[in-house]
């Protein structure tokens, strides 16, 4: 399958009015649209990030807006949004 392809398959098959409803409940404004984001461009924001991804070397992920896009070496590309992650560093 071609990047164009997959980035087009991604994006049908992503819920970005689920996406949407959550940001409109949470009045998730984004200064570039200075306000909540229509679906329009939360799919262009999603189709920015996947382009970009999908040229870089290696395992590698980028993020915005609550949309993170990403791929591994082999070829597997992503697009999550995420509404809240938690991390914390460890010994090992």
């Amino acid at each position: 399958m071609t990047k164009e392809k997959a980035i087009e398959e991604i994006l049908d098959g992503f819920n970005f009015e689920k996406v949407h409803k959550v940001m409109m409940y949470l009045n998730w404004i984004w200064v570039s649209t200075e306000g909540v984001p229509e679906i329009y461009d939360l799919r262009k924001q999603a189709r920015e990030l996947l382009n970009r991804v999908s040229v870089m070397d290696g395992h590698n992920a980028i993020s915005t807006g609550g949309f993170e896009a990403g791929h591994n070496s082999g070829g597997l590309l992503y697009l999550k949004f995420n509404l809240t992650t938690n991390e914390e560093e460890y010994k090992k």
